[in-house]
């Protein structure tokens, strides 16, 4: 990391030290990133592995001291990555060139790790149970687009608790990346020319560092969805904003958009629904808790380590495939192969006349079970 001569000339000497304990600290955690052998850390999400060895503790301390105002909109809630970037540059100049270049994107990523930090970022990670009904579920023409609604301003969606999402997204230098989830952040959008902002999404879709050399070997594309239209299918919003990046000369990984929306869309729907499945994990809660609590700094550095891969988290769905979707692998005595009829998501009528629509949730089902095992009840959730 280079240092421009006109920052560091407005540095007074008690500054020149932190700034390059930030260096050092910052350079130290990252080696140690780079060299570890522990293959259980690919598998984190991306909020975590950035957070590994104290590297976003490192960076929030040096920017609470050279930036504070940046900070300070970092920890206000509905601010976005924009306005953050957008103020260390206005702010402090200097700085923003200096360590992060002034180019956008460099401090897009700085915002989104300083979110992540603060706590601004909620984690819900599906079970892969969930994962393959929803894989098998498909939404249909009158679901609105006005039921994409996050159940916080700004989450990250873990695509199972094995990575296992079937759509991959390419990397120039590292190749090939299995998906491992997204960041969804609320916001205002542009929406048609000569028309109000309208309510809309900030999303990153992150490959993941699983198979290749290091944690920190991932990648991402990002995307906005507008909602300009809140009663539009799901489905033509999300084709809308697939169409407007095909559009786009040089975007690469096009095709990962719309199976990507679709799935974040389709998990959000079921969060909706009364009967839905989630509870909360506070594995990292609980693990800080008890290292604060060790009075040995050996002790507390094992400790540290082992937590790594502790994080907390909402886990949504349920744990088990239902028992008609379970092992339905054999045949039939009757000659029909046993095969999955795909769920869909649709608007039910409902209240006076019939006039009001919820969506509700038709589950995949296996045809032809009752060949093997007699017959099953399929329930439906509704979101009330």
């Amino acid at each position: 990391m280079m240092i421009d001569s006109a920052f560091f000339d407005s540095l007074n000497p008690a500054q020149h030290r932190k700034c390059y304990n930030f260096i050092r600290s910052r350079a130290s955690a990252n080696d140690a990133i780079l060299t570890s052998g522990d293959e259980r850390l690919k598998a984190l999400p991306h909020h975590q592995r950035i957070a590994l060895h104290d590297m976003l503790k490192h960076e929030a301390a040096f920017l609470e001291e050279f930036a504070p105002t940046v900070v300070d909109l970092v920890k206000t809630p509905g601010s976005t990555r924009h306005e953050i970037a957008t103020t260390l540059q206005t702010h402090y100049p200097l700085l923003s060139k200096s360590f992060y270049l002034d180019r956008a994107d460099v401090l897009w990523d700085l915002a989104l790790r300083l979110m992540v930090h603060y706590g601004r970022i909620r984690t819900f990670q599906t079970t892969d149970a969930l994962e393959q009904m929803l894989m098998e579920t498909d939404f249909g023409g009158d679901v609105p687009a006005a039921w994409f609604r996050l159940p916080f301003e700004e989450i990250f969606i873990e695509f199972g608790e094995h990575r296992g999402f079937p759509i991959t997204i390419n990397d120039s230098e590292s190749g090939e990346h299995i998906i491992e989830g997204a960041y969804v952040m609320s916001g205002l959008s542009l929406g048609k020319p000569g028309k109000p902002l309208v309510r809309g999404f900030d999303l990153i879709i992150f490959g993941s560092p699983v198979g290749k050399r290091t944690a920190l070997d991932d990648c991402f594309i990002h995307m906005g969805l507008p909602i300009n239209d809140e009663e539009k299918p799901i489905s033509d919003v999300v084709q809308d904003v697939v169409d407007f990046y095909a559009s786009q000369g040089d975007f690469p990984n096009k095709h990962a958009f719309r199976p990507v929306v679709e799935h974040v869309a389709k998990v959000l729907v079921y969060l909706g629904t009364k009967d839905a499945r989630q509870h909360q994990v506070a594995e990292g809660s609980e693990a800080r808790r008890r290292i604060n609590a060790l009075k040995s700094p050996a002790k507390r550095e094992k400790a540290q380590r082992q937590a790594a891969r502790l994080y907390d988290r909402i886990v949504v769905g349920p744990a088990e495939l239902p028992e008609d979707l379970a092992g339905g692998d054999g045949c039939g005595s009757g000659g029909v192969r046993p095969h999955v009829r795909r769920g869909h998501f649709r608007a039910q009528a409902y209240g006076p006349q019939h006039s009001l629509r919820r969506p509700v949730w038709i589950q995949p089902t296996l045809v032809g079970k009752d060949r093997i095992s007699g017959e099953v009840a399929h329930p439906a959730y509704v979101i009330q």
